[in-house]
């Protein structure tokens, strides 16, 4: 009876909601996508961008109404929906492949993301502000993310051993742990929301904070076009392995490497911006970045690519964290999560709006839209209008 007392109780939430987070990020699919796009759905580039597209547009336009319903009918069910939905969408995905379901499938994707985005952590949150640990929310959504990073650590190699049978396993075997976290999502406590507010007035005061701090606009905006033109590499690195005939079974590894080199790099990142300083960590980070998709256009040995791999993986992981930390230096504390979605939302968008595009080019030819999105970042490098003041504390 103690134990089940204990199970349902407030306390819980916090190594539920690092559970959850960790089941969400199991993506046994994700490094064997393209394959499974070009394979079995019978697709090209053009085409599988255009399937990512209608699933960040689908998060632009649900992120607002999504975050209103969670107000309504707790954080709690908000949770359950997401993670019943995703639960839908791969079992759908590998049953009923075709270019037109899986632009159904992608937007229903992205309501599921939009219900889950925001809600995990703001039970957390509020969970713990309940506890009166206000003081731990910090260093709780470290260990948050850190957690929520090995799903993808374990996931890929997995997913890709199993791809190497029949490229629609990952999909169905991604559906158990989604279908476990709704059974916990059902166990959690709704904690008080600790916010007079709705969500919908929240974002109309954040977006208002922005607009008239020029800073913020220039932060934000750096931050969400750097976010979406590296992201590209996920996209990338599956097609350059295609190209060198890489077998699909070590994809995954690849894809786990391009998340563990990061994550034990970051111990290092505090002294890599001491060394170099904080605005020049900004600006090398982005300019190497982009000088190194332009190498990937033209690197033909294996090794040498995957190292890159890891390298854009990493200044992507560097970049992100330091724009982050200094971009909350500008928002009150209670408006940072507001903010930081607001920011997604504009990623999201240039997503939408890049994808098709670069999507067509790798069609015509992959080197070509390497060295798109390199002279692209290269160029967002060079024109950066953050100043050195804004970064002090």
């Amino acid at each position: 009876m103690k134990f089940i007392n204990s199970f349902f109780s407030i306390e819980a939430n916090e190594w539920k909601s690092y559970f959850l987070f960790l089941l969400r990020l199991s993506h046994f699919f994700g490094a064997i996508l393209v394959p499974f796009y070009l394979f079995i759905g019978g697709m090209n580039f053009f085409q599988i961008l255009l399937t990512q597209a209608a699933f960040h547009g689908a998060i632009f336009l649900f992120e607002v109404p999504t975050g209103a319903v969670a107000d309504k009918l707790g954080r709690k069910h908000s949770t359950s929906i997401g993670f019943l939905l995703m639960t839908i969408v791969m079992l759908l995905y590998p049953t009923f492949p075709g270019f037109y379901n899986f632009v159904l499938f992608e937007i229903l994707f992205g309501l599921a993301y939009s219900f889950l985005s925001g809600a995990d952590t703001a039970l957390l949150v509020d969970s713990l502000k309940e506890l009166k640990k206000e003081k731990l929310i910090k260093k709780s959504l470290s260990r948050f993310y850190a957690v929520g990073a090995l799903g993808f650590v374990y996931a890929s190699p997995i997913g890709s051993i199993l791809a190497g049978i029949d490229l629609r396993i990952p999909f169905y075997l991604t559906a158990v742990p989604y279908l476990l976290g709704l059974l916990i999502s059902l166990t959690l406590f709704e904690p008080r929301i600790h916010s007079n507010e709705t969500y919908f007035n929240q974002v109309k005061k954040a977006f208002k904070l922005m607009k008239s701090d020029a800073r913020l606009k220039v932060l934000a905006f750096e931050s969400a076009f750097f976010q979406a033109l590296v992201f590209f590499l996920f996209w990338f690195f599956p097609a350059l392995l295609l190209r060198e005939k890489v077998d699909i079974i070590f994809f995954g590894f690849v894809s786990a490497g391009m998340n563990l080199f990061p994550f034990i790099m970051h111990f290092f990142s505090e002294k890599i911006e001491s060394i170099l300083g904080r605005k020049n960590s900004l600006f090398l980070s982005s300019l190497t970045a982009g000088i190194l998709f332009l190498l990937l256009a033209v690197i033909n040995n294996l090794l040498l690519l995957i190292a890159v791999f890891f390298l854009i993986a990493y200044l992507r992981q560097l970049r992100i964290s330091l724009l982050t930390h200094y971009f909350n230096n500008f928002v009150p504390s209670e408006k940072r999560a507001t903010i930081n979605s607001l920011v997604g939302m504009l990623k999201s968008m240039a997503l939408f709006t890049l994808m098709p595009v670069i999507g067509f080019t790798m069609d015509l030819s992959l080197e070509i839209a390497l060295i798109i999105i390199g002279v692209l970042m290269i160029v967002f490098a060079l024109t950066s209008r953050i100043e050195e003041e804004w970064l002090l504390n």
